[in-house]
């Protein structure tokens, strides 16, 4: 349930913070208070579009915050959600959403930055907001079964475990009978293939010491001028006169020694140097005769190494240690599809069997389907006719089943779409093609009151629910949502009396003028403030005994009528 909305900077809303309660939540006001401007904060919070023209005079940024507490039936849920995003799990959920005058938004999820499509995933698992032509969550079609199947407690049939068990057993046999190919043609096809594949790799005859190799050779073919010019100066540096200086130092040490016996390790020393040195100079000479690289060397060497790169691409690898994995890989499934024809007849036979389960089943699920569907339809036209409509029609549609092709989902066979009409004569037709918001919202009313017990969504809200209708029609009204609020958090901004009479928590929107700005307020209504918004809308501003005394008796009898629910309910 939302336990308080904080709304800072939006228009004439300054800084205003509202907690809310369970059960039935009414909010009142006059008209240019400001209550759409608390449902569109709540709308911008839970995602809706926003405008910067929303931001409060003289200010440079607007900001909503909201908290809610999480039902027990829903944890599982929300921390997946909060998982898939890495959003820190917490017992409450911590929405905000801020804006600048600059364009710039920021949302964060328990603290965290966050994106406006995680804000609306989220949002609409913690609430289902009605606003005035703003029912996008039951304009989805793929909603519709889920609250047939939410109603009707499907989920709870053996069938429907059954069915569930056999759809993941037919996909096991679809995936493996996919990597054998689907049919003689498509098997060998994919035997040809691969042994192409086997036999590309081997006779490519790839090995790491010969990639390094090679690559080392492009490296010094591509540098040859450098190495060979500076070798030949290295080589001509200890060649020639300093050979012959280090020979007549050599010499001189010797002679030397003669006279002094110490001197023969320096002649040692000298020596040695004599001897690296010309081993020196033999490599270098060597080592330039050796590279002196034909064209048709250099081509070959480039040449090998693309025939690397194409296979490392072409296999999506990028070492011969990956491509080996992938060769074992294409061996390995090119023995099974070899040898695989055992196998499919096994598969396909098993297939068989599953897709007569699975039809089975799912024409049992589907006769089940119906016959909740016209329980619930019936409940729901009922529960509209006594909001002011009549005529109003309302039925469940099914997809034909196509039992030579079936298509199967997870659910079963079905594919269900509510249909609705509101007026004498008119063909039922999809919500989404309804015109008027008031006969949507009035539409969910009597869909949420008939369901309120198998719909686990924690709040929800209802704007201006009782626009354009009174009297009788108000009161039934009324009562649909107070059935609502004993398994939900309800809130409603209303104009009628019946409805703020019914509420378990009242709040009173006001304006202020100061210092010739305007400012919109809001406050808890205790039972003193609840009975005089009351009397107001019978009498208007000049409040009454008659018009207070006629608050009292409403508000009693309304109280009458949820005692009354609470009472049934508990039986």
């Amino acid at each position: 349930m939302l336990v308080f909305l904080e709304v800072n900077n939006i228009a004439l809303i300054e800084n205003e913070t509202i907690e809310f309660d369970e059960g039935l939540n009414v909010i009142t006001g006059e008209t240019g208070a400001g209550k759409s401007l608390l449902i569109n904060s709540l709308g911008i919070l839970l995602g809706n579009k926003i405008d910067k023209n929303l931001i409060r005079k003289d200010t440079e940024q607007c900001k909503i915050v909201g908290k809610f507490s999480v039902e027990s039936d829903k944890m599982t849920e929300i921390n997946e959600l909060l998982n898939k995003y890495d959003i820190e799990i917490a017992d409450d959920i911590m929405l905000s959403r801020s804006y600048n005058i600059k364009g710039k938004s920021d949302i964060r999820i328990n603290g965290q930055l966050s994106t406006l499509n995680v804000l609306r995933e989220l949002s609409s698992i913690l609430m289902d907001a009605y606003f005035q032509n703003d029912n996008q969550k039951i304009f989805d079609k793929e909603q519709h079964l889920k609250i047939l199947d939410d109603y009707s407690q499907v989920a709870k049939l053996s069938d429907f475990a059954e069915y569930q068990e056999q759809y993941n057993k037919l996909n096991a046999i679809q995936n493996e009978i996919k990597k054998f190919g689907e049919d003689d043609f498509e098997r060998q096809t994919k035997i040809d293939v691969l042994s192409y594949q086997a036999n590309e790799i081997k006779q490519a005859e790839l090995s790491q010491e010969e990639l390094e190799d090679l690559k080392s050779k492009k490296q010094i073919m591509a540098n040859i001028g450098k190495i060979i010019s500076n070798t030949t100066i290295a080589f001509e540096s200890i060649s020639g006169q300093t050979t012959s200086n280090i020979s007549r130092a050599k010499s001189s040490l010797g002679q030397a020694s003669t006279y002094d016996e110490n001197l023969n390790k320096l002649y040692e020393r000298l020596d040695s140097i004599q001897i690296e040195l010309d081993d020196i100079s033999d490599e270098l000479q060597n080592y330039n005769q050796k590279f002196d690289f034909s064209e048709a060397e250099q081509q070959r060497v480039e040449d090998r190494i693309d025939t690397y790169n194409k296979i490392f691409r072409k296999y999506g690898v990028s070492s011969t240690e990956e491509l080996e994995e992938k060769y074992n890989k294409i061996i390995t499934e090119l023995n099974a599809l070899q040898n695989s024809t055992e196998r499919l007849e096994e598969l396909k036979n098993e297939k068989t069997i599953v897709i007569k389960n699975l039809l089975d089943i799912g024409n049992r699920l589907h006769t089940y389907r119906e016959k909740y569907s016209q329980i619930l339809s019936d409940k729901i036209q009922e529960n509209i006719r006594q909001l002011g409509m009549k005529n109003a029609v309302v039925n469940f549609e099914f997809a034909e089943i196509d039992f030579e092709n079936p298509k199967f989902y997870k659910d079963g066979l079905d594919k269900v779409e509510i249909m609705f009409s509101a007026n004498l004569g008119e063909t039922p037709k999809q919500l989404a093609q309804i015109a008027s918001g008031g006969e949507i919202s009035r539409f969910m009313l009597a869909l949420k009151a008939e369901i309120a017990a198998s719909d686990n969504t924690g709040t929800i809200v209802f704007d201006e629910i009782d626009t354009g209708i009174s009297g009788n029609v108000v009161e039934q009204v009324a009562k649909q949502m107070a059935k609502i609020s004993k398994n939900h958090q309800v809130i409603v901004v209303t104009h009628s009396g019946q409805i703020c009479a019914m509420a378990d928590t009242n709040y009173l929107i006001y304006k202020t003028e100061q210092n010739n700005s305007s400012t919109t307020n809001i406050k808890k209504l205790d039972r003193d403030g609840k009975i005089k918004e009351v009397a107001r809308f019978m009498s208007g501003e000049q409040l009454t005994e008659k018009s207070i005394a006629n608050a009292v008796e409403l508000i009693e009898i309304q109280d009458k009528f949820k005692k009354e629910l609470t009472n049934n309910s508990s039986i």
